[in-house]
């Protein structure tokens, strides 16, 4: 099946349920509650079917409020408090409750609808695909063209839209027919009538600000959000460069949890210009004298011109599309490390 193409997205499970109008399969990569039956998917109860990719920040949280009104759940996934939000309270209203990243689909059999939604910035992807009456969904493009029945088409109308901002903007792709879920975006699919609808739940051009002026609560915020989202039943990686963003995120993390061990993933490379070896040096010295944590920096060998086009084929298969960072290379190197020394996830 075309399941098996997601593999490296889920090498933990692999399960797909039938169902009346088709079937849903998933990979999955655990992170949060690792051995519990609850987080085990697709869910697929009193005819409503979850797949989800993510994590839900707040889940703690919102679990104690099913509690509350007397919802049983067991608070040990993400994945379970999503369900039984979504059929408590339905899609806007869970969106409203949810802090995170995640792209999913969620089947109500009884209402023969079928709804595709993405995270607010888009950071998981979700395409999808439709032929003759026939609805196809998936987090990969691999996975949508190796359908029965696809015609592999390049989308040459848009290919001014890379060379201009590296990217396709809005909800084409480089193949035709084959449409991604956009950023705040909820699909609704009418298994009866075969029919699509689209709409917005958020939408970043309506958060934007004319006043330049910084939030005086911009430094707690900074600090919730970044708490928040190192919530994980696995070892959580730190992806350390001497830039700004990583090293106010890395000492904000020393800060909040004094004590706890962490380690550092740096890449380095052969040209001076784009090397940083020597500002982490400075970085981990200064960070070291001013907090008890014990911290482990692993560095990624610098990568010759015929190994970065090596590896430059090998992503492009998970890529899918024409990759925009030349860094690219190097990013897969770290993974690669970090993976070997049993990270599941990189914080960055």
């Amino acid at each position: 099946t075309n399941l098996s193409l997601l593999n490296h997205r889920g090498p933990d499970e692999q399960k797909i349920i039938k169902f009346k109008y088709g079937s849903i399969g998933h990979t999955r990569l655990s992170i949060i509650g690792l051995k519990t039956k609850q987080a085990s998917q697709p869910i697929f109860k009193e005819k409503k079917i979850l797949s989800f990719n993510g994590e839900i920040y707040n889940y703690s949280y919102l679990s104690n409020e099913l509690k509350k009104r007397k919802i049983v759940v067991s608070g040990k996934s993400d994945t379970e408090v999503l369900f039984l939000l979504l059929k408590n309270f339905g899609i806007k209203e869970t969106l409203k409750k949810i802090d995170g990243m995640y792209a999913f689909s969620w089947c109500d059999l009884q209402k023969k609808e079928c709804y595709l939604v993405r995270d607010k910035i888009g950071e998981k992807s979700l395409y999808y695909y439709i032929n003759n009456n026939n609805f196809y969904f998936g987090s990969e493009i691999k996975s949508l063209i190796k359908l029965n029945g696809t015609k592999k088409s390049i989308n040459l109308k848009k290919l001014s839209d890379y060379f201009y901002t590296g990217k396709i903007n809005g909800n084409e792709t480089f193949f035709k027919k084959i449409f991604e879920v956009e950023p705040g975006q909820i699909i609704k699919y009418d298994f009866k009538k075969n029919n699509l609808r689209k709409s917005f739940f958020w939408k970043i051009e309506n958060k934007l600000k004319k006043k330049k002026k910084i939030d005086k609560n911009f430094e707690l915020n900074l600090r919730n959000s970044i708490k928040s989202r190192f919530v994980s039943d696995v070892p959580i990686g730190i992806m350390l460069s001497s830039g700004l963003d990583s090293s106010t995120l890395f000492r904000i993390l020393l800060e909040e949890f004094k004590n706890k061990e962490f380690t550092t993933f740096t890449a380095t490379n052969k040209l001076k210009k784009f090397n940083e070896n020597q500002k982490v040096d400075m970085l981990l010295k200064y960070l070291k004298k001013k907090f008890t944590n014990k911290i482990k920096n692993y560095r990624i060998s610098p990568i010759n011109f015929k190994e970065y086009l090596k590896e430059f084929k090998k992503i492009s298969f998970f890529y899918d599309e024409p990759i925009q960072l030349f860094m690219s290379p190097l990013l897969s190197k770290i993974c690669h490390n970090a993976k070997k020394n049993n990270f599941k996830v990189l914080y960055g």
